[in-house]
């Protein structure tokens, strides 16, 4: 009951500032693009932009393949982010065979223009991944899991980092170790 009722209250003092754009492959880049002008028209403010996730975008050209899609897709989410100055994360899902390894750039399903486009591209994987004896399916059973985001590239800055985390399953909740 407490801690419903504390979620429910931080929820309240955000929500006014959350604005949620549902689809299912029916918005693009290009709805993204109006969306973003649109909201800077009528609030004064920028938005930060997340996109979850890049590979249900609406394709730009039905007939091209996936990774032409999505190549285009990241390109133009880079205009609008420099375009309008603010930031835009987008999820990605990684290419089935990068499940049990280390993560990679390589990891990022059609990441071609995503390893090139990107600032900073971060990935997610259980601890322990790729090490001898490591068992996905075992640290997947766990409430409490060990995992690591890790910084494969950051034009900016330095060029790699983990930070060790911790998810809880049970909420959806990544905390620091």
């Amino acid at each position: 009951g407490q801690l419903l009722a504390k979620a429910v209250e931080t929820y309240r003092s955000q929500a006014g500032r959350l604005f949620i754009r549902e689809g299912m492959a029916d918005i693009g880049a290009r709805e993204i693009r109006d969306a973003v002008r649109e909201h800077i028209r009528l609030r004064g403010r920028k938005p930060v932009v997340l996109v979850d996730y890049l590979q249900i975008l609406k394709p730009e050209d039905p007939r091209a393949t996936d990774k032409q899609n999505t190549d285009r897709a990241v390109v133009e989410l880079k205009r609008i982010s420099r375009d309008f100055d603010l930031p835009v994360f987008a999820l990605s899902s990684f290419n089935r065979e990068s499940y049990r390894g280390p993560v990679t750039m390589e990891a990022f399903k059609e990441s071609g223009a995503v390893e090139y486009s990107a600032d900073v591209l971060l990935g997610i994987q259980m601890s322990g991944a790729g090490e001898k004896g490591f068992d996905l399916d075992a640290a997947k059973r766990q409430e409490r899991r060990a995992v690591e985001l890790v910084l494969l590239k950051n034009r900016n800055g330095a060029p790699s980092a983990k930070i060790l985390m911790e998810y809880r399953a049970k909420y959806h909740l990544f905390q620091e170790r």
